[in-house]
């Protein structure tokens, strides 16, 4: 039927292909902001796993399988590849296609309503004069009662 060996390499490119979308579908949209603010949407969870992780496995993998370096066993090597490389592929494509990210602090700072009251003209003196025309409750938030 099929090598178990194949079996594994195709399982780990799936991990690898399937983690990035995962996590912009579950993580990166209830997040707004990134984890890593200054690269922008290229900080995102998605892409900073898919481009570490799949780079981390892919180096492993390959100096394995180029020098003879690192890890011992050739089927752990092919399977990291395996699963580094689409890894690090949809993690870039992920950053790509992100549309721009803003900054939520600073979104709801700016967009903070600002009231200003301008005392009313009347012909009453003193300070009962600027809150005349103010209802019960709202001379109640602003504390003059």
């Amino acid at each position: 039927m099929y090598d178990n060996e194949v079996l594994i390499d195709v399982g780990a490119a799936v991990v690898g292909s399937a983690q990035t979308f995962l996590l912009r579908e579950f993580v990166d949209k209830k997040s707004l902001t990134p984890i890593i603010p200054q690269l922008g949407k290229y900080g995102t969870v998605s892409v900073v796993a898919g481009v570490g992780v799949g780079g981390i496995a892919t180096g492993v993998g390959l100096a394995k399988l180029m020098f003879n370096k690192g890890i011992q066993d050739e089927r752990i090597a092919r399977a990291l590849v395996a699963y580094g490389v689409p890894a690090l592929v949809t993690g870039v494509l992920s950053g790509f296609l992100t549309p721009t990210v803003r900054r939520v602090a600073a979104a709801a700072q700016q967009s903070t309503p600002q009231a200003y009251f301008q005392p009313q003209a009347a012909p009453m003196g003193g300070v009962e004069a600027n809150y005349a025309n103010l209802s019960q409750m709202e001379k109640i938030n602003l504390g003059v009662l």
